[in-house]
């Protein structure tokens, strides 16, 4: 391949890589409150799994996994609480 054709393609993706699609307001709110909705699900199942745990004395697997548990739910607080500013953007 010659070097120019290399040249071309180069500048055909920087030219791509520039271009962005806007995304609307009501698309980033969509996608982050799934988010939110897909993580506030795996904590309360890690949970309940915790408390399974510590229910057949399964006392370090059931510890961790509530730190763990309990951790997902403090992202999921902090997300919510910060949904609502501009840090995102």
């Amino acid at each position: 391949m010659a070097d120019w054709e290399k040249q071309a393609k180069l500048r055909k993706l920087q030219e791509a890589k520039m271009e962005e699609l806007p995304v609307s307001d009501r698309a980033k709110s969509l996608g982050t409150g799934c988010f939110l909705i897909g993580l506030l699900i795996a904590a309360v199942f890690f949970g309940m799994l915790a408390v399974g745990l510590l229910v057949q004395h399964v006392w370090l697997g059931g510890i961790l996994l509530s730190i763990f548990s309990v951790g997902l739910l403090w992202i999921v607080w902090n997300l919510w609480r910060a949904k609502g500013n501009d840090q995102f953007e």
